[in-house]
């Protein structure tokens, strides 16, 4: 299928968010897609979780618990609606 947006968690089971992510990116290299924009979910504020999920390919990085006003805000940048009203 074709996606508007991924909500990537960092910390999955088998196949954490950074391979994910790069499995994501190789497969839109290879078959020349338009990069589909990916935030990173975390629990860690850390500079270098930040920018190991960037090196991974993700567009954005919101830490966990997720406020609602922070992923409105980051889906809106991402997507690229200017703004950050929120719905109600």
């Amino acid at each position: 299928g074709q996606y508007n947006l991924v909500l990537m968690d960092m910390r999955m089971p088998i196949v954490d968010g950074a391979a994910a992510t790069r499995a994501i990116r190789a497969f839109e290299t290879a078959n020349h897609l338009t990069p589909t924009p990916i935030i990173a979910l975390t629990a860690s504020a850390l500079e270098e979780d930040i920018v190991r999920c960037r090196e991974a390919g993700c567009d954005a990085h919101i830490s966990k618990p997720v406020t609602r006003s922070a992923l409105i805000a980051a889906v809106r940048n991402a997507i690229g609606i200017a703004g950050t009203r929120s719905p109600r």
